[in-house]
């Protein structure tokens, strides 16, 4: 997947079945690329059994460099930590580098 520096994607991140994300205490949805690193928890994510989804806001999106970006979820469950392999986006260039309109509109998910 890529998306355009400013717009707003959905990350899915789906995982087999051996694994209940309804059983976890915590998760952390973590981005990284360079010096710049997001942590999404709580009710920034929307969790099912086997998926996690997670957006970003244009400033969210913006505060990243064109390039790779990192993605990786850990959580904890029956007091252990586990940790998702990291998987790798491509930010995309952005001629408006600016936030336009009201940031809750639509997703502009571009990929």
């Amino acid at each position: 997947m890529a998306f355009a520096k400013g717009t707003q994607p959905t990350f899915s991140l789906t995982f087999p079945e051996t694994v209940d994300l309804t059983a976890t205490t915590e998760i952390h949805v973590t981005f990284k690329s360079g010096q710049t690193k997001l942590d999404k928890t709580g009710e920034d994510l929307t969790v099912t059994a086997h998926q996690i989804d997670v957006s970003f806001s244009q400033e969210e999106s913006l505060a990243f460099a064109v390039g790779m970006i990192e993605v990786q979820a850990n959580w904890l469950m029956n007091g252990k930590r586990q940790a998702s392999e990291i998987s790798a986006y491509e930010v995309g260039r952005q001629l408006l580098n600016e936030v336009i309109g009201n940031d809750n509109d639509s997703d502009d998910l571009i990929g």
